[in-house]
């Protein structure tokens, strides 16, 4: 509050209810955050009480587990083992089946890779053709610019002659 404002309220008494008002709030302000703290205590205590109990259930069920796989072992222990290696048979045969797709389709895509590699091989066969093939179009054809050449050499020296002749009247 400004000073001016705290004279006021002096001069006309309300300062002291001004004051109360204020603490009256502090006070209540702090029996709220001390009531949230006893909730959020209480609420984390619950949270550990459920925790511990899972805690509890589960070396429960862990220990009884191990008394009981112990109490097996020693009742049946060739059973046991020939159970064991029969269950790895089945896993094994299991990922031979997850795996069985995978190989057909790799199988596949070999398959069409080594064909596309047959084609390939082929379309340069042909590319090797054409190339041939505009290679000889290329050398007539500057066999036939060659002869014209010739052919315009020996009209220019016959028009040579010409001019020279007619000179040398």
């Amino acid at each position: 509050m400004d000073d001016s404002v705290i004279k006021v309220l002096r001069r006309n008494g309300s300062w002291e209810k001004s004051n109360k008002k204020s603490e009256d709030v502090n006070f209540s302000n702090k029996e709220k955050s001390d009531n949230k703290s006893l909730e959020d205590d209480f609420k984390l205590d619950e949270k550990f009480e459920i925790l511990a109990q899972e805690i509890k259930k589960r070396m429960n069920n862990k220990s009884s587990f191990e008394k009981s796989q112990r109490d097996f072992k020693k009742n049946d222990n060739s059973k046991n083992s020939f159970i064991t290696d029969k269950s790895d048979l089945e896993n094994i045969d299991r990922l031979k089946i997850k795996i069985l797709p995978y190989l057909k389709s790799l199988e596949k895509l070999i398959s069409e890779r080594q064909s596309h590699l047959e084609n390939i091989s082929e379309i340069d066969k042909e590319l090797d053709i054409i190339y041939k093939d505009i290679s000889n179009i290329k050398n007539d054809y500057l066999n036939t610019i060659n002869k014209l050449k010739q052919n315009m050499n020996f009209f220019d020296d016959s028009l040579e002659i010409i001019k020279y002749a007619k000179e040398e009247k």
